[in-house]
This record gives structure tokens, sequence and C-alpha cells, in this order.
């Protein structure tokens, strides 16, 4: 509606009828509502999803999101095609049983002991291999990044890694 100022306000309305003793109509009461404010929000929130999902999705980097115990929350795009895999397969999940990990136990005891760090605080850094679709692998700069709540307490991990592998070819040849 159009308020008195000329503001356009987004109004909820709900109307009922009051009946009397022997079922006739009496009256109608109606409330109306504004939620404007309450719509902008969920806009304004709408718009940040929109923006957030874009950047994660769009990165070249392998990114993603888990509980400081090592549960995949989610992984982006770029990450989940070069496994060959779907959200479904990494949401809830321990980090260290999705595809990326397989097939090296140390490599797997290793991330786990940098999940564990990860979760006491430390940022963590190193070089390892990462399984791809089929039987594709890549060499990876691999991070966990600790992210802190309001109470300085770790709320989330950022596991990130880029694919550095032809850098690493080109090196050995070299």
């Amino acid at each position: 509606i159009r308020a008195g100022d000329s503001a356009i306000r987004i109004i909820h309305s709900q109307a009922s009828v009051l009946f009397d003793s022997v079922g006739a109509p009496q009256k109608i009461v109606g409330v109306i509502q504004d939620i404007t404010d309450r719509k902008q929000a969920e806009d304004a929130l709408r718009q940040s999803e929109e923006r957030f999902r874009a950047i994660f999705n769009s990165s070249f980097q392998f990114t993603g999101l888990m509980m400081p115990d090592g549960t995949m929350i989610e992984a982006n795009q770029t990450a989940l095609d070069f496994a060959g895999i779907t959200m479904e397969d990494v949401k809830g999940r321990p980090f260290w049983e999705i595809r990326w990990w397989q097939g090296d136990e140390k490599r797997v005891e290793q991330l786990k002991d940098a999940v564990r760090r990860a979760a006491g605080g430390e940022f963590i850094r190193y070089e390892t291999e990462m399984q791809g679709a089929s039987d594709t692998k890549a060499i990876i700069d691999f991070s966990l990044k600790p992210v802190y709540g309001k109470s300085d307490e770790i709320t989330l991990l950022i596991p990130e890694g880029r694919d550095i592998t032809v850098i690493k070819h080109a090196e050995e040849e070299r």
C-alpha cells in the first residue's frame, strides 16, 4: 500500500468473521500488520546468500565448510566436480572419508591430525595429493583455517586446496 507519506509499505492482512449464537455473521474483525522491515531484511539475506554462493562456487580453488570435528557441511562445485561427486556424497560425512583422500592411509592419518590441530586453533598448511574422478590425482597446496565465533570458540573449519600439479611437474622437469 502507499502510506500517507507516499512511501510504499508491505502489509499482511487477515480477516475473520464473528458469528452470533445462532450462527449468523455479526462482525468482521481485521488485522493489518506492516511487514515492510521484515520483507526488506529477507531480501537482504537472500541477496547476501546469492553473493556468497556465487563466490563460493565460482572459485577455482577447492573450498569447503566443516565442523571442528571434521564433519563436512558443504563443498564448492569446483571440489565436487574434481572428484566426480555430489553434495550428498559430502554433507554430514567425516572429511577424511570423502573420495578426495581415499587410497592412502598415511594421507588420511595426516589429515585427521590436521583437523584436530585446526580445531585447536592452529592454521594448517601443507602439500599433499588428492584423489579425483576416475584415477586422476592432483598435488595440492592444502590449508585448514579455523573460524572463530563471537565467544572466541572455533565454530567452523575452512578447508582449501589449490591445484599445484602443473607447477610441481615443471619443477621436477627443471
